[in-house]
């Protein structure tokens, strides 16, 4: 089956659900055979995984969103997002959803993608300190100016993608990484961010195009960080499956009494727990890809109650699911800590829940009491 080119996803029950179920199936046999623990540590070390990115880009999922005939499978976004909530389900140490979410915004805004990994500006709040304009004395270029702070997988990476509002409305921005000065470090699941400073870069014209009318609507002061909320919130909807599913297998093998962990009343609630918070922040995360079928809808409310209910999700379940485990799951052997971290990583990155709440709040207070009953039916789709 063909699919059409899209830049919205398509309602998540329509006739190309079984096609998708057999990508994803596909996905998690690979990732589990490429991405093993072994892997996994050496790039939290600093090793850059490049046999495991040259299968990803073997399979086609870098250039997901693609058409064809750029090498890609034609993937609507929130198909690629759930292929990347896959991903973190195996600790992948690549910057495939970066990647992929770069390379759909340079699609959409009329960009030939470049080869290779790609750097998403996913942004933090407060909005990341970087100034986009025109100079008065030379219309027939942009200039850039500020820092980046917390660039994913900087270092790794070719080209940057930036998503940046101006005088001339929201830019996108395609530019190589060898224009800026870098500073590196490592956040708390071992993975690469950057820090980058632009000092009056002079960009031409082919450089930078408008966001397309056609795209999502984000009503936000940054739209990076709304994207970049997103596919935090689809990596930690992953990892909270992987906590769950490590603890209740853990659970059902350990005994301990002369009976199976999770035969002891206080185990069972606590394995009930982490599938609650899982199947929440899972549901909020499939909440925020229906969001993008939604032409008219905006994209920032629905992603900000996903970061907002996966962050919740964070605390209780990465803490019991260690208490599960016991002494067993504090070891570096074991790989409980290799979600876990990552789920503390992710959940600060892009917004914090508080972040995203306050937003929410603001939101609804400035329409008034009545219509918050409207607010959560819409957000919700009911």
């Amino acid at each position: 089956m063909t699919r059409q080119p899209a830049l919205m996803a398509s309602h998540p029950y329509d006739s190309h659900t079984e096609e998708r179920g057999m990508l994803l199936d596909a996905a998690e046999r690979a990732f589990a055979d490429l991405c093993t623990q072994e892997v996994i540590t050496r790039a939290e070390q600093g090793e850059w995984p490049a046999a495991l990115w040259q299968s990803l880009e073997d399979l086609g999922f870098t250039r997901a969103v693609l058409p064809a005939a750029a090498g890609g499978s034609e993937f609507d976004l929130a198909d690629a997002m759930r292929l990347v909530r896959v991903a973190a389900r195996h600790a992948v140490p690549a910057p495939l959803g970066e990647t992929i979410l770069a390379a759909w915004c340079l699609h959409v805004a009329g960009f030939e993608v470049p080869e290779g990994p790609l750097a998403f500006a996913t942004g933090s709040p407060p909005s990341a300190a970087l100034c986009l304009s025109r100079p008065s004395a030379d219309q027939g270029f942009w200039q850039l100016d500020g820092t980046l702070r917390n660039l994913p997988w900087a270092e790794q990476t070719r080209a940057l993608m930036l998503l940046l509002p101006s005088d001339e409305g929201l830019q996108v921005l395609c530019l190589p990484l060898d224009h800026a000065h870098m500073r590196t470090r490592r956040n708390l699941a071992g993975e690469p961010r950057g820090e980058l400073t632009f000092q009056a870069l002079r960009l031409d014209d082919a450089a930078v195009r408008p966001w397309p009318a056609s795209a999502p609507r984000i009503d936000h002061a940054s739209p990076a960080v709304v994207l970049g909320a997103l596919l935090r919130g689809q990596q930690l909807a992953g990892a909270l499956e992987r906590v769950r599913d490590l603890a209740v297998r853990y659970a059902s093998e350990r005994i301990q009494f002369g009976k199976p962990l999770n035969k002891l009343p206080a185990v069972q609630q606590n394995l009930a727990i982490v599938a609650g918070q899982s199947a929440a922040a899972i549901v909020a995360a499939d909440m925020a890809l229906d969001a993008l079928s939604q032409p008219d809808a905006d994209l920032t409310n629905a992603v900000a109650l996903a970061k907002i209910r996966a962050g919740d999700a964070v605390d209780l379940a990465a803490r019991l699911a260690h208490q599960v485990h016991g002494a067993m799951g504090f070891t570096y052997e074991h790989q409980l800590h290799l979600y876990t971290r990552r789920l503390w990583a992710w959940r600060d990155e892009c917004g914090h829940e508080r972040y995203w709440a306050k937003l929410i709040g603001q939101r609804i207070a400035a329409q008034g009491a009545d219509a918050l009953w409207p607010f959560v039916t819409q957000v919700a789709q009911l």
